[in-house]
Order: structure tokens, then C-alpha cells, then sequence
């Protein structure tokens, strides 16, 4: 759960309100941990073949 609050206040500074939101990231923790696996992967495949020559596109990393 990623949380996160602001507090509102009025001219004077008096506490007004809070603003909060929450939001699931469980799918967000998911994408990361996939991404994490994909590196590992392609680091061990580059540390396989030291002298070859390997080309990553920036852009799908």
C-alpha cells in the first residue's frame, strides 16, 4: 500500500482538513520484482560470454 496525506489550511493557518489517498501497488511490487529477474538474467548470460559482443536497447530496459 503506497499512503500519502497533505493538511489543508485556511488563511490564518488553522488546520482546516486532510487531504489522504491511498492506492494498492501490489501489481506495481510484481512488475519490479519481473524486472529485477530480467536483469539478473541478462547480467548472467553477459558474464557467460565475456567476449562477445552484446547489445541492449536502452529504450526496452
Amino acid at each position: 500500500m503506497s499512503f500519502n496525506a497533505s493538511v489543508l489550511t485556511d488563511e490564518a493557518g488553522n488546520v482546516a482538513g486532510v487531504v489522504a489517498g491511498a492506492r494498492h501497488i501490489t501489481d506495481l511490487k510484481h512488475a519490479e520484482e519481473e524486472i529485477m529477474r530480467a536483469k539478473i538474467f541478462s547480467e548472467n548470460i553477459a558474464a557467460t560470454f565475456p567476449d562477445s559482443l552484446l547489445v541492449i536497447d536502452i529504450e526496452k530496459v
